[in-house]
């Protein structure tokens, strides 16, 4: 062995033997970082604000219900035709909170 591998051998060994007398400290370090990291992450997409062409974009995909008419007409006739509901209707209006 050359004396640049011996060399390198040494302080490599140095290293490991201050790594494992150290190791709980480092990995403290290290899951502290990844946490602080992600905390960052997180802030940065909690604060973004959607564009205007993304909004516009999910709202052309939302279905609006449709009603025929003939239901609608059936409704209010089963309302206007019924005494005791249209008194709890006009009850409700008067006095929501009853």
């Amino acid at each position: 062995m050359t004396d640049h591998t011996i060399n390198l051998r040494n302080k490599l060994m140095t290293l490991i033997t201050w790594a494992r007398m150290h190791r709980l400290i480092l990995f403290i370090v290290a899951i502290s970082t990844i946490y602080g990291a992600l905390l960052f992450r997180i802030n940065l997409l909690n604060n973004q604000q959607p564009s205007s062409s993304d909004i516009s974009a999910k709202l052309n995909t939302v279905s609006r219900p449709q009603i025929d008419q003939s239901v609608v007409n059936k409704i209010e006739q089963l309302r206007d035709n019924s005494s005791p509901t249209r008194t709890l209707f006009n009850n409700a209006r008067n006095n929501p909170f009853q």
